[in-house]
């Protein structure tokens, strides 16, 4: 690496956290999409149509729940994207 350049990770740290995790724009607007489909399967009732809607597989979807699900009661583990 040249002098006075940072890698990605140093740039997008915020100030006086370190070690910890931080979310680039890219991974919020990709959880954003994810969540949105999660809930306009709820408001539609319909997982078949919201996945038609938002351009993604049940697969993906039930994928994205599982996760999500997984996160709230406290399990960790890697994205599923």
């Amino acid at each position: 690496m040249e002098a006075g350049t940072r890698s990605h990770a140093e740039r997008s740290a915020p100030v006086g956290v370190s070690g910890e995790t931080t979310v680039t724009i890219t991974e919020r607007k990709v959880i954003k999409a994810e969540v949105g489909l999660l809930e306009l399967a709820k408001q539609l009732g319909s997982v078949i149509q919201a996945c038609q809607v938002m351009g993604y597989s049940r697969d993906s979807f039930y994928r994205f729940r599982d996760f999500y699900e997984g996160r709230r009661s406290g399990a960790c583990g890697d994205h599923p994207g």
